[in-house]
């Protein structure tokens, strides 16, 4: 039995470094042709894993990612609430920043800033250098956790301009703290999000400016988009996750069993 969150170095090689993409072209295969089960952690990466390999799809078990409220503490980098908009992630090409940032310049939106929140990573393909252009767009890079919960608590909107994900934790995240959602219509993320998230095409710049100013001008309406978020995340617990696996398991035991 093994886990496979999601097949991106495979379908987009061209995001990562060389001896990544070459360690996992050999790696994954190989875990496949050796797992009698495989858990993944969406329908959409049990989809995508079960015809790039070409293998049953009752081969793999659906065992989503949970959400756990931590506490925070006042985060020292943005002290009036409401006055920015957070995006977190890891700094690599899939995530989409260079189009998000030209966006956010076109949105024009007064007194506000954007929070880039994240860190480069050595398995990324980093040939696209992020540089920030304007005043009123921030990179933090690392921030912990404690931190992490009040930004996205005190933002305006957090916005996950992604062009793949095998699901999708910190929109998630996002909901779960009460915080509105804009992100890319792409099949794992509304497989998470549902219809508590407001979607954006993330190749398309003015679907995100749009986006941007349609929730920088309805703050009124951010209420419906808290509370729906809310409301979705319930659906994603950690101990749900755990009775699953359980279930899995126990599954994968009694069938083995029946081989002796």
């Amino acid at each position: 039995m093994s886990t496979i969150h999601d097949i991106s170095v495979l379908r987009h090689p061209e995001w990562f470094n060389k001896k990544f993409v070459l360690l996992y072209q050999l790696l994954l295969p190989l875990m496949v042709k050796t797992s009698e089960k495989i858990i993944t952690v969406s329908n959409f990466s049990a989809t995508e894993i079960s015809s790039y390999f070409k293998i049953s799809r009752d081969k793999l078990w659906v065992i989503y990612n949970g959400f756990a409220a931590r506490e925070g503490h006042t985060a020292p980098l943005i002290k009036k609430p409401y006055s920015y908009m957070l995006a977190v992630s890891s700094l690599e090409p899939r995530k989409n920043f260079s189009r998000l940032m030209e966006a956010f310049a076109l949105a024009n939106l007064p007194d506000i800033k954007l929070l880039l929140v994240g860190a480069a990573g050595k398995v990324f393909n980093n040939k696209e250098k992020l540089v920030a252009v304007q005043e009123n767009v921030l990179f933090t890079g690392y921030v912990p956790d404690d931190e992490l919960v009040d930004l996205y608590k005190g933002a305006l909107c957090f916005i996950y301009p992604s062009l793949y994900e095998g699901f999708g934790l910190p929109p998630l995240e996002a909901m779960g703290y009460g915080c509105p959602v804009i992100i890319s219509r792409i099949e794992s993320l509304t497989e998470v999000c549902g219809e508590a998230a407001s979607y954006i095409d993330p190749l398309n710049i003015q679907s995100m400016v749009a986006a941007m100013k349609s929730i920088y001008a309805n703050k009124e309406g951010r209420q419906e988009w808290i509370e729906k978020g809310l409301k979705r995340a319930q659906l994603f617990n950690w101990n749900a996750s755990v009775e699953k696996f359980l279930a899995a398991l126990n599954e994968y035991r009694l069938n083995e069993q029946k081989h002796f």
